[in-house]
Parts: structure tokens; C-alpha cells; sequence
């Protein structure tokens, strides 16, 4: 039994003595996990004390990478969730100011973001971005490489991975805001200060994003504000403008041009094909000090347009008329109301086609009639205008319009312009040439109560020539016309120059080969004055002459013309081979050069005079004046020694005096049965004209000594034998 006990306790002891060797194995267990653990705190806190140092190096290795130099930042706050940069810097180190400077930025994330390289918000605040636009290209020093392949430009610094993320869709954050954002753009033509905030949103699948932007423009160029929105996302692109107010006063303008409360939308399809929509109001107001002879012009504009890229064909339209509000200087000469600008149809106001680097337009549209005044030289209703205006790909630009209607008078002439149809062409040519001015008809009518002429139609085919480099202002039109009546006949052809700057222009004309018939051309087809004056014209009448002008209206005229064997039918008498070369000094109004002399071959107001002579001169007011006036006559002659003979009075009076008039050829014109005579006679027969008789008023005629008179016929026989006094 002894041994059994002693033996029992050491047993007991061995199983004790195991539980003893097992219980420090899992006390070492909990020891190492929390050595572990406190290792990883420490060392966690270790990297989230230097991580801003260990991430410093490394974004200056990324920007390197995507090729921007000069990059200098301070990370002032970084963890697993957020993080704080400040004084970020990008710039050229020997650049006066930097190109990119950033006060501060915050940005948020989660851990597995980080992992993907992506964060969640970026907060930008205190933005500076500095560029220059030259020669058609923006450049933005150190942030070329990022911002040129956006722009659409080349970079050759650029890296197959820096290609890739720009070509990517998907953006690496989900928000993007900017508070107190600016851009300074230096130009030729001054400098831009455009100041933003706003905010651009990526979509959960990162493919649609989304951008809302407040814009301040300031600065030497332009001066506005708007609001802009976009929507950009694997279905197309939608970007909105509202409320857009904006203004340039430029000195490259010769005004200040304002937009005001502008709405536009831009559309864009996966293929790139824009559909656009703007709307609003364009001014223009002139500089105090201006050349420009406008002081306001304003135009509302509601507008639709469309291009595709892969045609690099576009339009521009319009659905309807815009209303153009036209305001004149006070010391400007002519006015305008009404105009109107609108579609040619259904076709667009602008036609658009790129090819490669060649750019080409054509503009289509229409004037409507317009009111105005040309001081007191040309007013009334403008033909309507219709006009092309062309660019090639050349870079030529042509511009052609045609004009149809219009009512306008010339108050200083008493003439109408009416039914006009002419084509006007500005095309660059040879020797100077810069368009052409092509008038099918023109109707030209005299206003005046007594109307000088009857209605005309003109024809012109003129060319527009430049003289030296004063451009279409100042050039000169030149070419020949045509006058003709409204049946057809061709009346006056010329040659026409005038001066658009100067004012001053002259016609040389030439009106050959009228020839009068009872059945055919008569006078008062050309002159409606003459009607009931003279009747039944025969015989031809040709003329030469020249007409001047300046900005106040005709300043010279002046004109031959030959009349050839004339007949024609005058209220007291018929006349026929009348001839003669008449010069007049005026054609407005008409006035003669002094006395004419004309040759009439016969004159019969009941008595037929033949070969007679009259000095004749026209008056201002278009009066023919007979001085003085001759024929042979029995013998003996008439001559109008007294008075004149005004063609348009309505009581005429003069006095004819009777030389050496043979009686017996007196008394043989009277034809009276009986009565006889021989002799002389002489004296004076003053004549009144009136009602188109002629009367012949307490005329004297004395016989020289030796003249005999004698009245006997059966009546008087029968009388002796019966009365011995008769």
C-alpha cells in the first residue's frame, strides 16, 4: 500500500505538471496579438504623421508623368478620408507669375478610392489659371500638355498614359467645386478677367457628368455675366446658357455692341453633331466721337442651328422676321424705318462648310421695303432687297442682291422712282473693279402739277470701280443707260458716272432718231404739257446734251437739238417744215441759250404764210417766247415787231406790221367777188390769240400814194339803179 500511495501522488503531480506546461503557450498568443497591434497603431500613426511628407514626392512624380513642370504644393492635412493641400503653385521657375495657383484644396475619399485612383469631392478655392491667346491658339505656359489635348491642340510632350486619360469618358471624382475661381487671358486685342464657381458632378457610372457655372467677364475686351449649365453623358451632350448679359466697347469697334438676356442651348449627339438655339437682343450704340452715321442699332435674334462634323457642313436659321430698330447721329442726313431682315424662304440664314483648313459660307436673306429719308434729296419706301453674300473656300467674298418695288420721290426734282428691278453684285475683279449695278427698269414719273414729261422706264448696266485703296466708299459707278417710254420706245441712251463718296456724278446722253407721226410718237407722249398745245406732229427731233449733279441736286445741264422738217398743229394755226438747231443752256428747268432761230416753212391760221423766220427762246418755266417773227406776204411782208407770243398763256397778244403789201395780191387771198385793187399797203394789225382763234384788233392799214380800191358786183349795180347815193 505504501508503494501504491507513493506512487498515486506522482501521478497526480504529472497531470498537474502538464496543465502547468500548456497555460504560458497561450499567455505568449495574447502577448504577441498585442504586440502586433500596438506595432500597426504605431506604425499607422507613424505613416499618417509623414504621409503628407512620403505624398508630396510622389504627386510631384504623377504631374511629371502627365508633363506639367514647375508643380509646388504643401499637403497640410492628410488621412484615410480626407486630406488638405495649400499654396498649390504650377509655373515656369523664371515666369513672373505663376500660370496655375490654387489657395486651397480639400478633398475627400474612401480608402478603396485611393486603391483605384480616384477620390470622391475635389473643393478648389482661390483658383488663378493665366493663358494667352495668339495667333489663333491658347496657351496656358506649364499646363500645356493637360490642357492643349482638351482644347483639341497637339502636345508633344504628352504620354501614351496621359492620352489614355484624356481620352477617357470617366472622370477620377465625383464632384468638382470651385468657389472664387479666375482665368486671365492676355489677347492682341487686350486682356480677359472671367471669374467662376460652380460645380461639375460625375454619376455614379461615372459617364454622365453634370456642371453648373456662375460667369463674371471682365476686363479690356468684353465686360458680361452668365449662368451655364451642361450635361455630359454617353447619350450626347446638353450644355444651357441663361441669362447672358454682355458688352464690348473696344477700340476695334467703332461702338459699344451689347448682348442682353441671351438663352442659348447646345446639343451634341454620341456622333458629334450639334443642333443650337439662341435667343435675345444685339445693340449697337456709336462712340460720341465716331465716323459711324448710326447712334443705335438693335436687333432681336431667334435663331436655330445645326453642323456635323463628319460633313463639316452647318446652318444657321431663323423661322421668322427680326425687327432691326435703326437710330441716327442728330447731324446725320438720312433716317430709316421698318426694316425688317428675314429668311429667303425656307432656305438658312447661313450656310456652313469646313474642309480641312478651308472655310467657306453662304448668307441668305431678305430687306423688306423700308421708310427713309435721304435728307431732302431721296425719301420713301425701299425696294425689298434680296442678298446673298458668299465666301469661298478661297476667301472671297461675293456679295449679290436684287431689288424689286419701292416708291421713292426726289422732292428737290419732283420725281417719283417707282417699280424698280435691278441686280447689285459686289464682286472683286480685274482693273479695279468691285461690282456691278444692273437696273432691268426703273419707272421715273414728274410729280410736278404741270407735268414736264410723261413716265419713263430707265435701264442701266453699270460697273462699281475703286479708285486706289479707298474701298466701295468712295468708288465710282460708270456705264451706259437707256430712257424709254412705257410702251417700249427707246428715247435717250448715255453714258452715267458717279462718285459714291463725292456725291457728284454727270449722264451724257444722246436722244438720235424720234420721229413723229400722226399714228405713231407723239409730243405729248413725252410731254403731257403740250397736250392741247400742238396735235398731229410729224417730222423727226434729235438732241444731245449733259446733265450734272451733286448731293443737293442737279447742279449743271445743258442740250442741242435739231429739229428737221416739223409739222405740227398749234391751237390758232398749222405749222409745217419747221427746222432749226436750238442750244439750251438749262434742262432743269428748261431755258434756252439765249434766242433761237427756227425756220418755218409754212404758218396757215386762215391765211397761209410760207418761209417765214422766228427768234424763239425758252423761260425757266418752261414758256416758248416768240420775240420776233417774219414771213413774206402778198408781196410784201409780216413781222412781229410788238409784244411776244407765250405759248402757254392763256390770252396771248402782239402786234404785226404790214411792209410794202401788194394789194392785188392782198385782195386775191381774200377771195371776195367783186372788189379789187392796185397799190401799196402798210401799217400795223395787232392780233389776239385766245381760245384758239386768232382775232385781229382795230387793224391800220395805210395805201401809199397811187393805190386804188374797188368793190363792184351785181348786188352793188342793182343798188346805183335804184338808190342814186348807194
Amino acid at each position: 500500500m505504501t508503494s501504491e500511495q507513493d506512487q498515486a501522488p506522482a501521478d497526480k503531480t504529472k497531470v498537474n505538471k502538464g496543465k502547468t506546461e500548456r497555460q504560458p503557450v497561450w499567455r505568449r498568443v495574447r502577448w504577441w496579438a498585442v504586440v502586433i497591434m500596438v506595432l500597426l497603431v504605431c506604425g499607422a500613426a507613424m505613416a499618417v504623421h509623414y504621409l503628407p511628407v512620403l505624398a508630396r514626392p510622389v504627386v510631384q512624380s504623377v504631374a511629371a508623368d502627365l508633363g506639367i513642370s514647375g508643380l509646388n504644393l504643401q499637403i497640410t492635412e492628410i488621412g484615410w478620408r480626407r486630406a488638405r493641400l495649400s499654396g498649390v503653385v504650377v509655373g515656369q521657375p523664371d515666369a513672373e507669375e505663376p500660370d496655375l495657383s490654387v489657395g486651397g484644396i480639400d478633398l475627400t475619399y474612401a480608402p478603396m478610392d485611393l486603391v483605384a485612383g480616384r477620390v470622391g469631392t475635389i473643393a478648389l478655392s482661390d483658383v488663378i489659371l493665366r493663358g494667352r491667346f495668339n495667333e489663333g491658339r491658347l496657351e496656358f505656359g506649364a499646363l500645356d500638355p493637360v490642357i492643349s489635348p482638351l482644347l483639341g491642340g497637339d502636345s508633344t510632350t504628352q504620354t501614351d498614359a496621359t492620352q489614355t486619360d484624356t481620352n477617357s469618358r470617366s472622370l477620377p471624382f465625383d464632384q468638382l467645386t470651385v468657389a472664387d475661381g479666375r482665368l486671365f487671358l492676355s489677347t492682341p486685342e487686350g486682356n480677359l478677367d472671367l471669374r467662376l464657381d460652380g460645380a461639375l458632378e460625375a454619376a455614379a457610372d461615372r459617364e454622365d457628368v453634370s456642371l453648373d457655372l456662375d460667369l463674371v467677364l471682365d476686363g479690356d475686351v468684353a465686360k458680361g455675366r452668365a449662368t451655364v449649365s451642361a450635361d455630359l453623358g454617353g447619350d450626347g451632350q446638353m450644355i444651357k446658357v441663361t441669362g447672358l448679359d454682355a458688352r464690348s466697347d473696344h477700340g476695334a469697334l467703332p461702338g459699344l455692341v451689347s448682348l442682353e438676356r441671351v438663352q442659348a442651348e447646345v446639343r451634341i449627339d454620341p456622333l458629334l453633331r450639334v443642333d443650337a438655339s439662341a435667343a435675345g437682343k444685339v445693340t449697337y450704340v456709336s462712340a460720341e466721337d465716331g465716323s459711324f452715321p448710326v447712334r443705335r442699332v438693335q436687333l432681336p435674334v431667334d435663331l436655330t442651328g445645326q453642323f456635323d462634323p463628319s460633313t463639316g457642313a452647318g446652318v444657321v436659321s431663323t423661322t421668322s422676321c427680326m425687327d432691326i430698330a435703326a437710330q441716327t447721329v442728330d447731324e446725320a442726313i438720312w433716317s430709316a424705318d421698318d426694316i425688317r431682315l428675314c429668311p429667303d424662304g425656307k432656305r438658312p440664314l447661313v450656310s456652313v462648310d469646313l474642309d480641312g483648313e478651308a472655310f467657306s459660307f453662304e448668307a441668305d436673306f431678305d430687306l423688306t421695303p423700308t421708310r427713309f429719308t435721304l435728307g431732302d434729296v431721296l425719301s420713301g419706301e425701299a425696294p425689298q432687297i434680296a442678298a446673298t453674300i458668299r465666301r469661298g473656300a478661297d476667301g472671297q467674298i461675293i456679295i449679290k442682291s436684287s431689288l424689286a418695288g419701292g416708291d421713292m420721290r426726289l422732292p428737290q426734282q419732283s420725281l417719283q422712282l417707282s417699280n424698280m428691278a435691278a441686280s447689285v453684285s459686289l464682286v472683286p475683279g480685274g482693273a479695279g473693279q468691285l461690282g456691278r449695278i444692273d437696273v432691268e427698269s426703273l419707272q421715273i414719273t414728274d410729280k410736278q402739277a404741270a407735268k414736264r414729261f410723261a413716265d419713263v422706264t430707265l435701264s442701266a448696266s453699270l460697273s462699281l470701280d475703286g479708285l486706289g485703296e479707298d474701298g466701295i466708299a468712295n468708288s465710282r459707278l460708270r456705264g451706259p443707260v437707256s430712257v424709254g417710254s412705257l410702251a417700249g420706245d427707246r428715247l435717250i441712251q448715255g453714258m452715267l458716272t458717279h462718285g459714291l463718296g463725292s456725291g457728284e456724278g454727270s449722264l451724257d446722253f444722246d436722244a438720235a432718231g424720234l420721229t413723229f407721226s400722226e399714228e405713231g410718237l407723239q409730243p405729248q407722249d413725252l410731254a403731257p404739257v403740250l397736250r392741247g398745245i400742238v396735235a398731229a406732229v410729224t417730222g423727226d427731233v434729235a438732241a444731245t446734251g449733259r446733265l450734272a449733279w451733286d448731293r443737293s441736286g442737279i447742279s449743271r445741264s445743258s442740250a442741242r437739238v435739231v429739229l428737221t422738217d416739223l409739222g405740227l398743229q398749234a391751237s390758232a394755226a398749222r405749222f409745217s417744215g419747221v427746222s432749226g438747231d436750238i442750244e439750251f443752256a438749262s434742262l432743269v428747268p428748261f431755258r434756252t441759250r439765249g434766242t433761237q432761230a427756227v425756220s418755218i416753212g409754212v404758218v396757215d391760221a386762215g391765211v397761209p404764210l410760207a418761209g417765214g423766220i422766228a427768234l424763239v427762246r425758252v423761260e425757266g418755266g418752261g414758256d416758248v417766247i416768240i420775240e420776233n417773227a417774219q414771213w413774206p406776204f402778198a408781196g410784201g411782208q409780216l413781222v412781229l415787231t410788238s409784244g411776244a407770243l407765250n405759248t402757254r398763256a392763256d390770252v396771248q397778244q402782239a402786234e404785226l406790221a404790214a411792209l410794202s403789201v401788194n394789194l392785188r395780191e392782198l385782195l386775191n387771198l381774200v377771195e371776195m367777188e367783186g372788189l379789187s385793187g392796185e397799190g401799196v399797203l402798210g401799217g400795223a394789225v395787232p392780233i389776239e390769240i385766245r381760245d384758239g382763234s386768232v382775232y385781229v384788233v382795230e387793224a391800220k392799214l395805210e395805201a401809199e400814194p397811187g393805190g386804188i380800191i374797188r368793190y363792184s358786183n351785181a348786188s352793188t349795180d342793182a343798188a346805183g339803179q335804184t338808190a342814186e347815193g348807194a
